[in-house]
């Protein structure tokens, strides 16, 4: 099974919209290895060349970018389209091109209509937009600077005072401006427990930070007043929502997905990212039991949305195998520590799926699938400096551009071209002999032209007054002709 597994996850990696060239590298050494496991497992009449051709694709994608730009669906769907378009199947190309024209001149016209009017160039939303929008224009909060649309009616509910003390220690400890507070709290308890350990210490953040928060930002008097709210805290009943958009994805709470039938899609599943004390990084993957909003009214009107989660174990429930891409998390296990809340715009949406086989070892775990939001690119993990500033562009030129050619050449080239005199006998030489095809006797008379004297005009030119009679020249020269050359 691992085998098969793995063949879909390096044929994921060969389609994915970007491109790794370490991890095409990897795939090069790996893709050889995984035929000889597949030639194990099925008879020799199985193989053509297409299984042969998997040995490829790594190399191809490496050298030839993300393969979305090369392959052939496109133009498939472009033939299907003209296609449709025939309506004389005696005039094929007739009908095409018609068609072509009125789909070209149409998208053309639709640039100038209302921004009301959907067309090719304002499509309709993804998702329904019309709920209630949750913005903080102006707070000065880094964790209430991000937008969202909340879908239902808001329905009134009373936290419990854990869950009240949960939810502020969650939003104030991934409070930026609320970093400091922290730190003295820490320096303070450890100079009142010396010796305490981590456990020991994180057990009293959660006792004792938020009224002691509370109680700084009374007695100091140049804390922003958004901050002050803050710490003032928010009433234990808030509102709870059926679904939530933000960061293009769109979040429901499991209670709301319980009670209708009809979906089709399961949008619960949540991941969270977090570091450890040795800055490593930690998956939390959960389960959205409901979807809540906190107001804090002391100063100005802040709203936040938080999810209620139920969270697997994250050392004991989860298990990876990153060869094959593989995350699987046990739905028995339950974290161990009570922090069922998450903010809305960190979290990541998954998708869990059951094993079909009815392996005793198998039944409790579930596959891990990270979603990502229509139309976006993962984060470039190559440390590429930026080249935002750098491309030339003529508006930024703010003084004359001068060049300087003197270091172009050297003393010896520019002594030696000073004159355009010939000097070479060869050149002399060449120069002094007669020519044939211009013999004075042909072209000028018989009085040598001195150098440096110009020649007459009327030697040159013959004037059309006059009758002059034209004496051909002889075949030695341009040969013979007539008055028709004329």
């Amino acid at each position: 099974m691992k085998t098969v597994v793995g063949c879909t996850a390096k044929d994921k990696a060969d389609c994915a919209k970007e491109i790794d060239p370490e991890k095409m590298h990897q795939l090069e050494k790996e893709i050889p290895i995984l035929l000889c496991k597949l030639e194990k497992m099925f008879p020799p009449g199985f193989f053509n060349v297409m299984q042969h051709l998997i040995v490829h694709l790594p190399y191809e994608a490496r050298v030839g970018g993300p393969v979305a730009f090369r392959w052939m669906y496109f133009f498939e769907r472009c033939n299907h389209t003209l296609k449709q378009s025939v309506g004389n199947r005696a005039r094929v190309e007739a009908c095409i091109v018609e068609a072509f024209i009125v789909r070209e001149f149409s998208d053309c016209v639709s640039l100038y209509f209302a921004d009301h009017v959907r067309t090719k160039w304002t499509k309709n939303y993804r998702y329904n937009t019309r709920g209630t929008c949750v913005q903080n224009d102006g707070c000065t909060l880094d964790v209430f600077g991000h937008s969202g649309t909340l879908h239902g009616r808001g329905v009134p509910k009373d936290l419990t005072s854990e869950e009240l003390n949960a939810a502020k220690l969650y939003i104030l400890t991934n409070c930026a401006q609320v970093d400091r507070f922290r730190e003295a709290f820490e320096k303070e308890k450890l100079e009142e427990h010396p010796g305490i350990d981590a456990v020991a210490l994180d057990q009293l953040m959660r006792q004792e930070f938020v009224d002691w928060f509370k109680q700084a930002c009374r007695e100091d008097a140049n804390v922003d007043s958004d901050l002050r709210n803050l710490a003032i805290g928010c009433s234990p009943r808030v509102l709870s929502y059926n679904s939530y958009d933000v960061n293009g994805y769109r979040f429901r709470s499991e209670r709301y997905e319980r009670s209708r039938a009809d979906l089709r899609t399961v949008n619960t599943g949540v991941c969270l990212t977090s570091f450890t004390s040795d800055d490593k990084e930690l998956d939390y993957y959960g389960v959205i039991e409901d979807i809540i909003k906190l107001s804090f009214n002391a100063g100005r009107k802040i709203e936040i949305v938080l999810f209620q989660c139920r969270w697997y174990d994250p050392i004991h429930g989860v298990r990876s195998t990153p060869s094959l891409g593989l995350v699987e998390v046990k739905s028995t296990s339950r974290l161990s520590n009570f922090e069922p809340f998450a903010m809305a715009h960190q979290a990541v949406q998954v998708y869990y799926l059951s094993y079909p086989s009815k392996r005793r070892d198998l039944q409790d775990w579930l596959l891990v699938y990270k979603m990502r939001p229509p139309g976006s690119f993962a984060a470039s993990s190559l440390d590429e400096p930026s080249h935002e500033d750098e491309f030339f562009q003529e508006h930024n030129i703010q003084e004359a551009l001068s060049v300087d050619i003197g270091e172009m050449f050297d003393e010896g080239t520019a002594a030696s071209n000073e004159s355009d005199d010939v000097v070479d006998p060869l050149d002399i030489e060449t120069i002094e002999a007669p020519n044939v095809h211009h013999s004075s006797e042909e072209y000028c008379s018989s009085e040598e032209v001195s150098s440096d004297e110009e020649p007459p005009m009327d030697n040159l030119f013959i004037n059309s007054d006059e009758d002059q009679d034209i004496e051909p020249v002889s075949q030695n020269g341009w040969g013979e002709y007539d008055d028709d050359d004329y």
